[in-house]
């Protein structure tokens, strides 16, 4: 039996909890009281559940099997991923969190923010900058490296079957790690960091007839590989990100006329 190696490749979810924490503070201190917000890409609900305890009426959506229900902490509907389930100009807020990086189809998406938004209403999108994109590829293989050479070396040496077999087995898993995969929808890994930067989505957003109201660093440093999570706090990391860049950026948007 080939051992089992615990292979790192995302952010931790103690780590993750605590930089979505961060997050929603700053989104919400944007957001009008008593509001009415439809979170897209709402994943496990959490955000959601955060904004409703901060007194926001939010009704979250994701695709079909994006998150199983028994994962969920806040009520998810599920979407088709073209039309928003809500009526026309029936919402204050639409807000994202590291999901339009994944979305194929921007111009609809957009097009749908528009229509549910009430007249002032306001579009608030969290999205990874080019500093992230930047350090993701950095860290990859010291993040990832260590642990993929003691899984490929465990295959050949003590896997099922004659010599060959474990030798192609290792190879098996190791082609598809050598080289990162991007992250997001567009471009190749290496041309992520221009792709994700606020020099590539202010001129998106305007394109696509928002206005650019704020472009705000939040502030704090992480990377995708998820290294040094305990050993660097809160604290630590907004030091970090006024040396190595914010690893994410919110984007407050209003409709243009």
């Amino acid at each position: 039996m080939t051992p089992s190696w615990r292979i790192r490749t995302s952010t931790s979810p103690e780590l993750l909890q605590e930089l979505r924490e961060e997050e929603i503070r700053t989104v919400a201190a944007r957001i009008p009281a008593g509001a009415r917000i439809l979170e897209v890409g709402a994943g496990t609900g959490t955000q959601a559940r955060w904004l409703g305890e901060h007194g926001f009426g939010v009704l979250a959506i994701d695709l079909p099997g994006a998150v199983g229900p028994e994962a969920q902490v806040f009520p998810v509907a599920v979407y088709d991923g073209v039309r928003f389930p809500v009526g026309d100009a029936s919402q204050d807020v639409v807000f994202s969190s590291n999901v339009l990086e994944h979305v194929t189809d921007l111009p609809r998406l957009h097009a749908e923010a528009r229509r549910v938004l009430r007249p002032g209403g306001l579009c608030l999108h969290v999205l990874p900058s080019g500093t992230w994109a930047f350090w993701e590829a950095v860290t990859y293989y010291p993040g990832v490296g260590p642990s993929v050479a003691r899984r490929t070396v465990a295959t050949v040496r003590r896997g099922d079957g004659p010599w060959w077999r474990r030798v192609w087995s290792a190879v098996r898993f190791l082609a598809p790690r050598v080289v990162p995969r991007r992250h997001g929808a567009r471009g190749v890994l290496l041309t992520e960091p221009v792709v994700f930067s606020r020099r590539a989505w202010v001129p998106h957003f305007r394109r696509h007839g928002w206005v650019v109201e704020e472009v705000l660093p939040l502030g704090v440093f992480y990377t995708g590989r998820s290294m040094l999570d305990t050993r660097l706090d809160l604290r630590a990391r907004r030091r970090l990100a006024r040396v190595l860049g914010s690893s994410s950026i919110l984007y407050c948007l209003r409709p243009g006329p």
